[in-house]
């Protein structure tokens, strides 16, 4: 059951891709960084992730995106911190008006510690403090109700969202960042109730219909 959720992600990080607008004098420069559901790995189309259904609602916005499948917090961070480095110091406004970071999911599927995620998530957010006024934080949610995670080891990975939600829900207050808590017990996230139209054939990563309820 998880070699072949394994496989199938796999398939499905590599027929990804990222989706990027770049529109003249935009009303809202808006960067996506972070992992998996960034790129929009289960999505479709490119179209169909939140980068691109963000573009479909707002025609004037320019999108930019360095998410990457399998990135946890920590490259994010630095994917951020170089991004800032690179800006120099005597603009005289934000490179982005909003930067969206996709991030966590990996964090709580590969044990990431809590110390370490801690570390990363403040670097994340001093990067952004240097690159744009508004920093969304997106995580993946309770990975409990995964259908391609084995049911008796779901517990646990329910464990590791809830400390990921801890850790970034108060981060975030401490930033003024936004959090966007996709967390729900199982009464109350719709997901349960049809898992084949909410999720993509690997039984974890988003389908089109999971991408809405984000949006």
């Amino acid at each position: 059951c998880v070699g072949l959720a394994i496989h199938r992600g796999t398939r499905l990080e590599r027929a990804a891709r990222r989706f990027v607008r770049r529109v003249p004098r935009p009303d809202v420069r808006l960067l996506v960084v972070g992992d998996s559901s960034g790129v929009g790995v289960g999505a479709s189309a490119p179209d169909r992730s939140i980068a691109g259904l963000l573009a479909e609602a707002h025609p004037t916005w320019s999108i930019g995106n360095l998410s990457r499948s399998g990135s946890r917090t920590v490259d994010a961070a630095r994917v951020l911190a170089r991004l800032a480095r690179r800006t120099s110091a005597a603009r005289a406004s934000p490179l982005y008006d909003v930067i969206l970071v996709h991030t966590g999911g990996n964090d709580a599927l590969h044990f990431t510690t809590v110390a370490s995620l801690r570390r990363s998530l403040q670097m994340v957010l001093r990067a952004c403090g240097q690159l744009t006024v508004q920093t969304i934080i997106v995580t993946g949610g309770n990975f409990a109700l995964a259908p391609g995670l084995p049911a008796p080891l779901r517990w646990w990975w329910g464990h590791r969202s809830r400390m990921v939600r801890r850790v970034f829900r108060r981060g975030t207050r401490e930033h003024q960042a936004t959090f966007v808590d996709l967390y729900r017990t199982a009464s109350a996230d719709p997901t349960t109730r049809d898992p084949d139209r909410y999720f993509a054939a690997d039984g974890i990563h988003p389908a089109d219909e999971n991408y809405k309820l984000w949006l």
